[in-house]
């Protein structure tokens, strides 16, 4: 891991020349931008917090009875506009950073080679995701930031993704990370999938569904104990309550997967202890599977691993492509913050190691594509030996 650092410490230093000939004079533009945004968050938050006031000081002084502040209509009607009020006072945030990426990502990207960047349109397609067979668990998908291009002479296609599991009652978030897809000049026979041991806790782990089914219990017990002073009613109130959401949640996603699994797939046994405590194997063809997953490969992908701080990783090989799913719940790609100063290096040092991480797996897996580097090398030399 030490050979990981130094290349890390020498690409952030190659990165930091370049920001500074290439991309600051992007970000000082920027700043002008973000004060503006910044302006108009603090309006709106001053007019939230002055009504906000207002309306509990018309309570308490009695303007407003309390027939009708203890009216649960009343209640509703105020929660609702209040919610309503927040997601407008928080758009700011939202917008600079859409106009921030529509800047800079694609001259940012420009450091690792010819790259183009967008939001919210497909870079891996959902038939490369239903070919992977590594989610079978999900029928809606919202996509970020994606971009798309070749490094070191591999097609590679990245997209900040979120898989859901839609019903009538909401969505359950069943995949939250990022998708890198990587496209070979060769052909891989049969299917062979690679799953994180334990990936399901990401499902309760990364889902607001979940989060608020286990924050109404806490609320309704808070407020129990504010109105009756009961406070060992409340605290049973709540642990009966959330572990009957907490199971009926689990029934729902193993169902789901059982209905969904694929039974065409055979475990695969191989030898490699540390891969097998992080990893399950299941292949069409077990003796393609073995050809792939070699000893220095599953080494290799242990190193990916530690490249993305131990996150979940999947991954799939199917026809001439490797589809690697990296389970993680921070929102990439983040260059700036409407609360910090555009000309703040932080952030963009951040994003720096996380497309670092990214493109590594290229080097790290050793997937480039050897056969065009020699040809390269071959035509060099005939040139020098021409001159010559």
């Amino acid at each position: 891991m030490q050979k990981v650092n130094k290349d890390l410490a020498d690409t952030q230093a190659e990165f930091w020349n370049y920001y500074n000939s290439d991309l600051r004079q992007i970000y000082q533009k920027l700043e002008p931008i973000r004060q503006k945004y910044l302006h108009r968050f603090i309006r709106r938050f001053a007019f939230f917090a002055g009504i906000l006031a207002l309306i509990i000081a018309l309570c308490y002084t009695g303007f407003i009875p309390e027939k009708i502040y203890n009216d649960e209509d009343f209640f509703k009607i105020i929660l609702f506009a209040g919610l309503v009020y927040i997601l407008y006072m928080f758009y700011p945030f939202q917008a600079y950073c859409e106009k921030t990426k529509s800047m800079v990502m694609e001259k940012l990207l420009s450091f690792w080679g010819n790259f183009n960047y967008s939001n919210g349109k497909y870079s891996v397609y959902p038939s490369d995701i239903e070919n992977s067979e590594l989610f079978t668990c999900y029928n809606k998908a919202d996509i970020d930031d994606t971009f798309t291009g070749k490094y070191k002479n591999t097609s590679i296609a990245v997209s900040e993704h979120n898989l859901y599991l839609h019903s009538n009652r909401g969505d359950i978030n069943t995949f939250k990370g990022i998708l890198i897809l990587l496209k070979f000049n060769k052909h891989f026979t049969g299917k062979t999938v690679v799953r994180a041991k334990f990936r399901w806790v990401n499902v309760f782990w990364d889902n607001p569904l979940f989060m608020l089914l286990f924050g109404l219990p806490l609320l309704a017990a808070a407020f129990i104990s504010a109105k009756t002073l009961d406070f060992g009613f409340a605290v049973h109130f709540f642990g009966i309550v959330t572990g009957i959401f907490g199971l009926c949640a689990v029934l729902v996603y193993l169902f789901y997967s059982f209905k969904n699994k694929k039974k065409a797939k055979k475990q695969i046994v191989l030898e490699g202890i540390p891969f097998l405590r992080q990893w399950n194997v299941t292949s069409t063809d077990q003796i393609k599977a073995r050809y792939i997953l070699t000893p220095v490969f599953m080494e290799n992908m242990l190193n990916v691993k530690k490249l993305f701080h131990g996150k979940h990783i999947d991954f799939s090989f199917f026809n001439d492509k490797l589809l690697i799913a990296v389970h993680t719940r921070k929102d990439m790609f983040e260059t700036t913050s409407l609360l910090t100063s555009a000309l703040r290096y932080n952030k963009v040092r951040e994003v720096v190691n996380q497309l670092y991480s990214i493109f590594s797996i290229i080097d790290v897996l050793e997937l480039e594509d050897k056969s065009v580097t020699k040809a390269k090398h071959t035509q060099k030399n005939k040139t020098l030996k021409r001159k010559i």
